[in-house]
């Protein structure tokens, strides 16, 4: 996942005093709330005119393990069709070395795979999955468009 800082200005204006720090008041709780830090606000009050200095954190998924992540989503070992059930929730793969869980994270291999065309989803889980992963632009982010 790349994360890159951008700075950014909010601004907020009103036609009354009332209306002006309603307008800042709002401004400033989503700033507060979302950036990654931020300057003193200027306020000019003669014109109810102000703004904010901001640096917010935009994440850029880098594949499809970081695309499904900012969905909130994880594929697990036991997802995969490579994946030999074992006993107690253990198993093996003839891609990973050692023992596995079934609710560890899918390894690299599944996400190059998957980005390569090559999709290990056990049938019926590509659903949701599918979807994210389609609507991902990665060859853009990558090349830098």
């Amino acid at each position: 996942m790349r994360n890159i800082k951008r700075t950014q200005m909010e601004s907020f204006e009103g036609k009354t005093l009332a209306e002006f720090e309603a307008k800042f008041n709002e401004s400033m709780q989503w700033v507060a709330r979302f950036s990654a830090s931020y300057d003193k606000p200027v306020v000019d009050l003669a014109t109810l005119r102000g703004y904010v200095i901001y640096e917010e954190t935009a994440r850029i998924p880098e594949g499809y393990r970081d695309q499904l992540e900012l969905e909130g989503l994880r594929i697990k070992c036991e997802q995969c069709k490579h994946f030999q059930p074992g006993r107690l929730g253990w198993g093996s793969c003839k891609y990973c070395q050692g023992d596995l869980r079934k609710a560890d994270e899918a390894c690299d291999r599944f996400f190059k795979e998957w980005e390569n065309g090559e999709c290990w989803l056990i049938e019926g889980e590509e659903g949701v999955y599918g979807k994210v992963v389609n609507e991902c632009r990665l060859e853009s982010i990558r090349h830098g468009a």
